[in-house]
């Protein structure tokens, strides 16, 4: 058999492939992002790149079965559908909110194929698309619900063998120093490519609905699983050499050999259904021209706004002190304070203000995007710190509005600090970080181009009553002085 004619029998095949590509190249800023998490090795989404191999391992040996195009009521309302999800993705896209742009981005895919072929040769290629949920960073936002998780079972387990051992939130505290369960040791990594593979044993051995669901279920406990063992064995040995061991500061080599030895025997015993790799898949004559018109309309609006201009960051601390005769600013600055990382700032203010006799130390990180394609809300991975401190369960009973409020303990002391935080998205203004994602989309289309994090904090002398009170007046009168310019000269 020739080149050519083996050519023409892939022809679905290659034209599936060229769809696939052409959209990664004109959705590229979606895929740049994810392209340079595929290439970091000790990353959540490392196996982004054989992923995709698998993808194209599979469409490469999909079966083509001719079936007649869809009606043309059919096809017009895939195209005018094809045209609302690229735009929806040009807004996503526009305020750099990743996650939901490439999680849109799969399903453009797939209403582009069918609208290029037929909804029946989409539909046929679903179990395959499905792939690349696995090459977008899903299962990272679990990460934080992973590290309470895995910090809840292994203490369980450490304190059912009776070990000396104190556990505070994901600090596990041993006569010889402490074990932090950090994000790294969510167990993302392994729970990803468990729950891959197990989809791939799926594919490949002809599952049928019920038969997947309890594959990846089983697939998921095992993920699971594979992490707690290797911090239980972890803590046990740092318990039992002192915290000398090597394998308390290089336990990569180690989690992957555990992962090893549970993982490879469960998929070997999988079982088989139907051993096979041609895939049958309905394929009609392919007319892609008008659906690309339809589908190019997100990335030019996109492109086309590249070259809009940038305002100035006018957020300041100056004028809080003006209004406000019971708030002075002071240099008092023996107390222990909070680290806070402001690593994304392009320029950083801290004062100190003593309000009812209470010290509270503001640091405003202001951040002006550089280019219009930059994020207008950086990357911030938490405002809360790691190490030292754990968020307590006490909650403040006064109501800071659009500000988040913490209360923190040093796990080494019994220092307590009220930590307020709030993300100023232009003029808006909030203290969840996902709604101040959102309000990129309002501050770009007025033109309010700046962000500012504002975090508050001071130290409790009892319960933080009072220094709710004290916090209470700064965030009321930062609401209606953060614009003003004018500084209050002080007289100490």
């Amino acid at each position: 058999m020739d080149v050519s004619q083996k050519l023409h029998e892939k022809q679905a095949s290659l034209t599936i492939l060229g769809l696939v590509a052409f959209v990664a190249c004109l959705f590229s800023p979606s895929i740049s992002p994810l392209l340079s998490r595929w290439l970091k090795l000790n990353q959540d989404l490392s196996h982004g790149l054989p992923t995709l191999a698998i993808f194209i391992f599979f469409i490469w040996h999909i079966s083509p079965v001719k079936q007649e195009r869809d009606s043309r009521r059919i096809y017009w309302l895939l195209c005018v559908t094809l045209s609302l999800l690229s735009f929806t993705w040009y807004l996503f896209q526009s305020i750099n909110i990743e996650l939901p742009g490439a999680l849109l981005l799969i399903l453009v895919l797939v209403v582009y194929i069918a609208a290029c072929f037929s909804s029946g040769t989409a539909f046929d290629l679903l179990p395959f698309m499905g792939l690349f949920l696995f090459v977008v960073p899903i299962l990272a936002e679990l990460n934080d619900l992973l590290v309470k998780l895995s910090s809840f079972v292994v203490g369980v387990w450490v304190n059912a063998i009776e070990l000396t051992a104190v556990i505070e939130g994901n600090n596990i505290l041993i006569p010889s120093g402490r074990i932090l369960i950090a994000d790294g040791c969510s167990g993302l990594r392994y729970l990803s490519i468990t729950v891959l593979l197990a989809y791939i044993i799926c594919l490949l051995n002809g599952y049928n609905l019920r038969q997947s669901m309890l594959t990846l279920l089983c697939a998921t406990c095992l993920g699971l699983l594979t992490n707690w063992i290797r911090i239980f064995l972890l803590v046990l040995i740092g318990y039992h050499s002192d915290m000398q061991s090597r394998l308390m500061h290089d336990h990569e080599i180690f989690g992957w050999i555990l992962f090893i030895l549970i993982i490879m025997p469960a998929i070997y015993w999988a079982p088989i259904i139907r051993r096979n790799i041609d895939f049958m898949v309905k394929v009609s004559a392919c007319k892609p021209l008008i659906p690309t018109l339809f589908l190019a309309l997100g990335p030019v609006l996109f492109f086309s706004a590249l070259h809009s201009e940038l305002s100035n960051n006018k957020l300041n601390l100056n004028g809080l002190a003006v209004t406000e005769s019971a708030m002075t600013e002071v240099t008092d600055k023996s107390a222990v304070w909070i680290p806070i990382d402001f690593s994304f700032s392009t320029e950083k203010v801290t004062r100190f203000f003593s309000v009812d006799g209470i010290i509270a130390r503001l640091d405003l990180a202001k951040f002006t995007p550089s280019s219009s394609s930059e994020k207008l809300v950086p990357y911030i991975q938490s405002v809360l710190p790691k190490d030292d401190w754990m968020a307590t369960d006490q909650k403040a009973n006064i109501s800071f509005d659009h500000f988040e409020s913490t209360i923190l303990k040093n796990i080494n002391s019994s220092q307590k600090i009220l930590l307020l935080h709030q993300f100023n998205v232009g003029n808006s203004a909030a203290g969840s970080y996902r709604l101040a994602k959102l309000l990129q989309l309002k501050a770009k289309f007025s033109g309010q181009n700046f962000f500012g994090l504002l975090t508050i904090q001071a130290n409790c002398k009892t319960d933080c009553i009072n220094e709710m009170g004290a916090l209470k007046k700064i965030t009321e009168n930062w609401q209606l002085n953060k614009f003003n310019n004018t500084q209050k000269i002080s007289h100490e």
